[in-house]
């Protein structure tokens, strides 16, 4: 019997988790949702987004053969921000894309050194609110591009990590390298992909 290869994709968005497992031929198999209100009334604590996604992702992939499954994709709110430490550990609980930087000194800052159409100069602006975390410890910036989560983290001074699912992917690792080279963001740390751990699905 053939093998039908599956990919399972998330959403997390502001009020709940959706997942989908589609096929190789783009046709939707399974779906499934997991409010966050079902774990907790705070949507910016990390743990109810781990328990959404969980519930989502585990209700999806038990309507079908888990082992066919050979890929899963993330996505998040757009501008929503965590800080972690040197293990990955979340810090502090997430600044959602709409949460305004709670220090306006780093928004007037940001807004000196931006041009004046930029959606960063916004108080609620992305780099001000992780340039907030800086108070909570926070060790490495991670991300998928190198000219804006590279570049960005360590203009804030943090260690910066580049993921190499996502944005350049499609790159052999000798690409990934020539082009970070070339937007000078060259990242303290290179992984492959953020994966499951054992007391995940």
């Amino acid at each position: 019997m053939d093998i039908v290869p599956l990919f399972a994709g998330i959403d997390l968005g502001t009020s709940g988790v959706r997942a989908i497992i589609i096929d190789d031929e783009d046709n939707v198999r399974v779906t499934a949702k997991c409010d966050l209100s079902n774990f907790g009334s705070n949507q910016r604590d990390r743990a109810i987004w781990w328990s959404a996604c969980f519930k989502a992702l585990k209700s999806a992939i038990e309507q079908v053969s888990a082992s066919n499954i050979k890929a899963i994709s993330v996505g998040v709110t757009s501008g929503t921000v965590l800080s972690v430490n040197a293990k990955g550990e979340p810090t502090a609980d997430g600044l959602m894309y709409n949460d305004p930087c709670p220090d306006p000194d780093i928004v007037n800052a940001v807004a000196q050194h931006s041009p004046a159409d930029s959606p960063t100069r916004s108080c609620a602006g992305g780099l001000s609110c992780m340039l907030s975390f800086r108070t909570t410890q926070t060790d490495k910036f991670i991300g998928d591009s190198p000219a804006h989560d590279v570049v960005g983290g360590r203009n804030a001074g943090l260690q910066t990590t580049l993921v190499r699912t996502g944005l350049h992917a499609e790159l052999s690792d000798e690409s990934v390298l020539e082009l970070c080279r070339h937007q000078n963001a060259i990242p303290d740390y290179v992984i492959p992909a953020f994966t499951l751990s054992e007391q995940g699905i």
